[in-house]
């Protein structure tokens, strides 16, 4: 009973996770052990923290063992498509090393990659390297668990897609007033989804922890899934917050500031005062000194 409680509570991300691990109660330590890695911490996010939504392709490889080289590789996605022109690191030994880790890759495909994750040592770097660098991926990777499901509303945002699709716009908006009325009280996301009935005007991939807090270039135990209508409220209250932010920094630089101008003005008159004290007895600053001239001046 206990462990159907403690799965129940669980997100799909991390179900996902624990299926088909020998598990023990609580399930939240066998998480911890599943989650961590050399770049992300349990909550998937960059250690450390990022300000940046993706990686760029410069820096998300760990760099090249100083007895490695980069080589060109070319791989085609598809029958009758163009190659695509790949770097990957190899060794003087002639064995390729992972495009993000650059620790030898040993699969059988390794010397003749045929698709792009033969780049990689693991499907975890391969994950890893793609969610760091593709919003299109990280979106694919978020519905294949979560299903285009609002995680805040519940409203099933791939559902509701799929069944307007084919009918007339008249149609589709009566069926969004119904089923969707959080969406069809947004003018402009209202009409989106009417004339283009996609997934992308549906549902929204959301960062739990938001970027400007540190929350990108994350991994999927940092997402979920939002319908456009939530997506909207959320990033409206982020913004409101980041507002209120800026004010509060900007009325303490202020206050800093003026602290620093009146701290200023007050040496300042400190120090004309004792200048003028110095002028007006300047006299009394000549120091008697024996069979000096200035000794003789006095009667």
């Amino acid at each position: 009973m206990e462990f159907a409680n403690e799965w129940k509570n669980l997100r799909p991300i991390e179900r996902r996770k624990l299926l088909g691990k020998p598990l023990q109660l609580p399930l939240a330590v066998e998480l911890c052990y599943l989650s961590e890695s050399n770049n992300h911490n349990n909550k998937g996010l960059l250690n450390g923290g990022s300000k940046r939504r993706m990686t760029p392709l410069v820096e998300v490889c760990h760099p090249l063992p100083s007895d490695a080289v980069w080589k060109k590789v070319y791989l085609r996605s598809g029958l009758g498509k163009k190659e695509k022109e790949y770097t990957q690191g190899w060794s003087v030994s002639d064995e390729p090393l992972c495009k993000l880790c650059q620790k030898q890759c040993m699969g059988k495909n390794a010397k003749a990659p045929e698709f792009f994750e033969d780049l990689f040592c693991s499907l975890t770097c391969y994950e890893e390297y793609r969610m760091r660098t593709s919003n299109r991926f990280l979106r694919q990777e978020l519905f294949q668990i979560e299903h285009g499901v609002c995680t805040n509303c519940l409203l099933d945002c791939h559902k509701l897609v799929e069944h307007i699709k084919p009918l007339s716009l008249e149609r589709r908006r009566e069926y969004i007033e119904k089923v969707a009325p959080k969406v069809a009280k947004r003018k402009k996301m209202f009409e989106k989804l009417v004339n283009d009935p996609t997934e992308g005007h549906a549902w929204h991939a959301d960062h739990i922890i938001p970027v400007y807090q540190g929350g990108g270039e994350c991994k999927l135990e940092n997402m979920r899934t939002l319908c456009v209508a939530c997506h909207y409220d959320v990033t409206k209250a982020q913004c409101n917050e980041r507002r209120k932010e800026r004010t509060n920094a900007k009325k303490h630089l202020k206050l800093v500031m003026n602290n620093l101008k009146n701290g200023l003005t007050s040496t300042t008159v400190s120090n004309a005062k004792e200048h003028e004290a110095l002028e007006v007895e300047g006299d009394k600053l000549l120091i008697n000194v024996p069979g000096s001239a200035y000794s003789l001046a006095d009667p």
